[in-house]
């Protein structure tokens, strides 16, 4: 069976791209695999090296020694917490699935989220279209949605399947 990839980057799916990928879903007869990937550290990503504006090197700079004081708190159970909450949004969408008759599996990863839905497709051969919900790019945090439009990119670029991007 074709699979739809509907995946969200963060805790809080956006509802219009949940129902975009269900509708594809029951056109297509496809089975709707839903991949949430949570960044606890993902507001803390170098972009301000890579652009080498001293005002974003120094924000790095202090946002790695947060990291860094948090992971030696044992600060582990943020990321746990995260992802509870995460389950429970995605909970509250998935009757959709079953009032339209969709097949839906719900997979959730820890890490960067260009690269572990790249792996994820890399792994699944059988998905023939990516959905990305791309929520936090309409953002008002200048932050998140700069990490979200790169997130896009990078996906639009290396995935072997098109992607479609639904905004808020």
């Amino acid at each position: 069976m074709q699979k739809i990839l509907l995946a969200i980057d963060g805790v809080r799916p956006n509802r219009k791209a949940f129902s975009y990928a269900v509708q594809l879903c029951k056109r297509l007869g496809a089975e709707l695999i839903v991949l949430q990937v949570i960044d606890p550290g993902g507001e803390e990503r170098p972009e301000g090296l890579i652009k080498k504006k001293a005002r974003r090197a120094r924000k790095f700079l202090e946002s790695s020694l947060t990291a860094a004081t948090f992971a030696e708190a044992g600060e582990h159970e943020t990321a746990r917490d995260m992802m509870i909450e995460a389950r429970k949004q995605i909970n509250d969408l998935l009757p959709e699935t079953a009032k339209a008759g969709i097949q839906c599996r719900f997979t959730m990863k820890e890490g960067p989220p260009d690269r572990e839905i790249f792996h994820y497709t890399r792994r699944h051969r059988d998905i023939i279209l990516a959905v990305y919900d791309s929520t936090a790019g309409d953002s008002q945090d200048e932050g998140k949605a700069s990490r979200a439009r790169n997130v896009a990119g990078f996906i639009r670029q290396h995935l072997a399947v098109p992607v479609v991007t639904v905004h808020a």
